[in-house]
């Protein structure tokens, strides 16, 4: 009874995406939990957990505004380019629900900020095919990848993403690949000099040096309840039938859609192994994908016919979240 209104005016979508996130996140504003640390090497995460981890409510608003700017910005961009149709939330809805149902998720934490950067170097690269020079999109798109990584290290395999989409968009000047490279080292640089002038450089050496050696030998912890598994399977299999869906939007004839839907799945691709080996924990390593899964979902929910079949699948979901909260 829900995914009918996701052709109302804009207005009346916007009102019930939050009022869903207000009731998602309610349980953490009556009792708010401690801030999710980041790894020893997630410099900007830990300088704000640093500032705030005694700040309980402060944490959780900060978290849920951060949920709510990273959603309608992610709608924006894949609205505007004609992925989804204009003044649709669909995207929105689907990137809220994803990341919110678990009370573990429901708070300040790495993966939600670092997909603040992640979410606008998207729009960034999204521009390139806009632009006749391209130079600025590219640099501030590996930037932001690398300021991502300094909050979760394992982000940094997004810059395999501003290449594929350069590939994609056909642009093959030696400057544009260049720029990237630039655009990653940069904040490292501009880091590590700060370090090296502080007098720390050999710890942060030393940090980094630990961190590859123990994500290397990192094992996945599975050690979940029921209702996990249960919601992870329901996910999967609905993001199955979306992604049949998708592929089929690569024969839109519109090139610039056709394109930003290739870059998309590759965007899936990349970043769907990534959630096996992150800091032991699926609850947060599962995550890692909910940007182009909700760009998948949506898309399906959206051009699909089958209303009583979607209201059932959104319905299961939001039972199953249900079933998470109370176990």
């Amino acid at each position: 009874m829900v995914i009918r209104y996701f052709k109302s005016p804009g207005f009346i979508q916007i009102i019930i995406v939050l009022i869903i996130s207000l009731i998602l996140w309610l349980p953490s504003f009556v009792n708010p939990s401690l801030l999710t640390r980041g790894t020893n090497i997630s410099i900007i995460y830990n300088f704000a957990y640093n500032h705030i981890k005694d700040y309980y409510l402060l944490n959780v608003i900060f978290g849920y505004l951060i949920l709510i700017f990273n959603a309608l910005v992610l709608n924006n961009i894949y609205s505007n380019n004609g992925v989804l149709p204009k003044n649709n939330y669909l995207i929105a809805l689907f990137y809220i629900i994803l990341m919110s149902y678990s009370n573990i998720l429901t708070n300040l934490n790495p993966i939600l900020l670092s997909n603040t950067f992640i979410i606008i170097s998207l729009y960034n690269i999204n521009k390139v095919i806009e632009e006749k020079y391209h130079f600025q999109q590219v640099l501030n798109s590996a930037i932001l990848i690398s300021l991502s990584s300094m909050i979760f290290f394992p982000t940094i395999i997004f810059i395999l993403l501003i290449w594929i989409t350069l590939i994609i968009y056909r642009i093959f000047s030696w400057h544009e690949w260049t720029i990237s490279l630039i655009g990653i080292i940069t904040p490292y640089f501009f880091c590590f000099t700060f370090f090296y002038l502080n007098g720390t450089l050999i710890n942060y050496y030393n940090i980094y040096l630990s961190y590859f050696i123990s994500f290397s030998s990192a094992r996945l912890n599975m050690d979940y309840q029921y209702s996990y598994y249960l919601y992870w399977i329901l996910i999967l299999i609905i993001s199955l039938i979306s992604f049949s869906n998708f592929i089929f939007s690569i024969r839109e004839k519109v090139v610039s859609i056709r394109q930003h839907s290739q870059v998309v799945i590759w965007f899936l691709l990349i970043c769907t192994p990534l959630m096996f080996f992150i800091d032991n924990n699926f609850i947060f390593g599962g995550i890692i994908v909910i940007i182009p899964i909700s760009i998948i979902i949506a898309k399906y929910f959206s051009i699909s016919k089958k209303n009583l079949l979607k209201e059932f699948l959104f319905l299961l979901i939001c039972i199953m979240i249900i079933i998470i909260r109370l176990s």
